[in-house]
């Protein structure tokens, strides 16, 4: 691993609740750090395959995930390479969609991969160097957050660095490979990613991952637009005809053992769609309900066959914003 990229360890708490509260918190942190540092069962892991056929800095697993284009550096044309727009957060196959102004941007995505949990750090350094930041990783755990420590998510990371579109600007992909059973076990999870000034610690840029686990599958909820081969406006949320961005989001199934993980019942070309509203907010947790959810087609992957019954469920999302002071 580049040694010039360093990471830092942050204590990050919210919502103080007294020496019970705080116990209890540890006891779970200390549970979860248990989950990390456990084998996988009997399984091996085989060596992540970083092959990229196209050179734009995301691995082509990844862009299968992402449904972008695995030899085409710019899947839609417009300027700015696939991991530049995930990085600064525009959509790489919708070519009117391009980056705002930003001079530090991060995103966070994952997939599966050879029996592992592997999360994607794209960062967009601008004009700064690796050695200008510090990276940090933690999981929202109930209502608090906790850091893994950096000597655990950056021992066997792995790290490439591309030209941006702008002259003199530059990006960069670290991944780091957590064990299903992490998922597994916690049911929902949020991981969050923070850059940090490597001289002052302030923390300049976040993102957040929302991952779960149903049937044994880990999933990635995401937003439609990005990894959809076509947006279908029909059914939920849409009044038919024309074609439009969907709002909500999907259950991206992610299996870190391939596409045999998947539950045979499971409906392969289709996604399980989820249109959601806000019904709780505090401390920069953000709680959604379920109002409707269905199958919908048109993806590279499948949709559980309970998917409507998830109606009325709810879910925790944690807002990047406080993670870097917003």
């Amino acid at each position: 691993m580049n040694n010039e990229l360093r990471a830092q360890t942050v204590v990050r708490t919210q919502d103080p609740r007294g020496v019970f509260a705080k116990v209890a918190f540890i006891a779970t942190l200390g549970a979860l750090l248990l989950l990390l540092l456990l084998p996988n069962g009997a399984v091996l892991a085989n060596p992540i395959d970083h092959a990229d056929a196209d050179g734009d800095g995301i691995v082509d697993a990844q862009e299968q995930v992402l449904s972008l284009n695995q030899n085409q550096a710019d899947t839609d044309n417009d300027g700015y390479s696939d991991l530049e727009e995930l990085a600064r957060h525009s959509e790489p196959k919708m070519s009117q969609s391009t980056p705002l102004p930003s001079t530090l941007d991060l995103a966070l995505t994952a997939r599966g991969d050879s029996n592992r949990l592997v999360v994607v750090f794209a960062i967009y350094l601008g004009d700064l160097q690796p050695a200008d930041i510090n990276l940090s990783m933690g999981v929202l755990l109930g209502n608090r957050m906790g850091d893994i420590p950096p000597w655990y998510f950056m021992r066997d990371a792995w790290m490439t660095t591309v030209p941006g579109n702008a002259p003199g600007t530059s990006l960069m992909v670290v991944e780091t490979c957590l064990p299903p059973n992490f998922v597994h076990a916690l049911g929902n999870v949020s991981l969050y990613g923070v850059l940090e000034d490597a001289q002052t610690g302030t923390a300049l840029a976040a993102d957040v991952v929302d991952l779960g686990s149903q049937s044994g599958v880990i999933f990635m909820r995401a937003t439609p637009p990005i990894r959809s081969i076509h947006a279908q406006v029909g059914g939920i949320g849409g009044s038919g005809g024309g074609s439009q961005p969907l709002s909500g989001s999907v259950y991206l199934p992610i299996p870190p053992g391939g596409d045999g993980d998947i539950p045979m019942s499971w409906i392969p070309g289709e996604v399980c769609y989820q249109k959601t509203q806000v019904v709780g907010a505090g401390g920069g947790i953000i709680t959604h309900e379920v109002v409707e959810a269905e199958c919908r087609d048109g993806w590279d992957a499948y949709c559980k066959t309970d998917c409507a019954s998830s109606v009325g469920s709810t879910y925790d999302t944690l807002d990047p914003a406080v993670l870097v002071g917003g």
